[in-house]
């Protein structure tokens, strides 16, 4: 989580304004964030340039709200990852999951949370049980984008998720994927930027179900509206009309028939970032696997 995120977050007196008060407070909240997010990133590629990944990530993000670091994990190191999230699937309490229900969250003695759906499941909290995953997105590269977005040295906060079509044999997740994809719709997340990543531990293409961008939709008017309305609801306001976390039908007709989509398709031991101001969704699984390993910073 962003410094000024956690700053904002104690703003409770807004809680007590007139709406009419709150809401052009929190819109020049949005845009002063917004204007030191952008000189951050201006000065930060002045100093370093923007052909080195970090630079050319940052300024990608800037303009796109998305990029992929090539090859931040070797694929020995991916290798790795990838077994140690499988061996975490396979101390699962199957007699708990194997309902072809939605469990929304299970929690385990572990401290870990488990989020599923037919064919998709999510671990969250993998960073709290042990070392190996504790080293996990602590490199430099990782922490020094996620220091200028932030302004704080924040872990990630790891979430491993795979879905497939019934070719990953496993008691966890037996059934193949249906329609229905955990964080298939379209939704922006963030008021403020904010970053998300995730290691690619397979190869990712436009069949098995790649992340959705709509390019550099976080700067659109309309999407503008989320934004103010998640801030809204946060402070316990009524929203104003447009939508808050979820994009509206209307919306999502404009963005499909006016702004460019981006298919986060990667390789394996890519690292994917996007900004969570942009409009995204987890796109359906067609056919396959997709193992991946998200960093979240709380």
């Amino acid at each position: 989580m962003s410094l000024i995120t956690r700053i904002v977050d104690k703003f409770h007196f807004i809680e007590k304004l007139p709406k009419k008060v709150a809401n052009p407070l929190l819109k020049l909240i949005i845009i002063s964030d917004d204007l030191f997010w952008k000189f951050r990133i201006l000065l930060t590629t002045l100093i370093i340039g923007k052909k080195n990944k970090v630079g050319k990530a940052l300024s990608e993000l800037k303009d796109t709200g998305f990029t992929i670091i090539p090859k931040i994990y070797s694929e020995n190191q991916i290798s790795k990852i990838k077994e140690e999230c499988i061996r975490q699937l396979d101390g699962l309490p199957f007699d708990k999951l194997n309902t072809g229900e939605l469990v929304p969250n299970l929690v385990l003695e572990n401290g870990l949370r488990v989020e599923k759906l037919e064919g998709s499941i999510k671990l969250k909290g993998l960073h709290k049980i042990n070392l190996f995953f504790k080293k996990i997105g602590r490199d430099f590269s990782t922490n020094f984008i996620s220091l200028v977005y932030h302004l704080s040295s924040s872990k990630p906060f790891l979430v491993y998720n795979v879905t497939h079509d019934g070719s990953f044999k496993h008691p966890a997740i037996p059934e193949p994927c249906n329609t229905k994809m955990i964080a298939g719709k379209t939704h922006v997340d963030m008021s403020l930027h904010q970053l998300r990543a995730c290691l690619v531990l397979d190869d990712i293409n436009k069949e098995n179900g790649p992340t959705v961008l709509y390019k550099n939709s976080m700067n659109l008017n309309l999407i503008k509206q989320n934004h103010l309305n998640l801030f809204l609801e946060q402070f316990k306001f009524k929203p104003n009309e447009g939508g808050g976390h979820l994009v509206n039908e209307n919306k999502l007709k404009f963005l499909e028939e006016k702004v460019d989509k981006i298919y986060a398709t990667a390789k394996k031991g890519d690292l994917i970032l996007m900004d969570l101001k942009t409009a995204h969704l987890a796109s359906t699984l067609g056919v396959g696997q997709r193992h991946l390993l998200w960093y979240y910073y709380h």
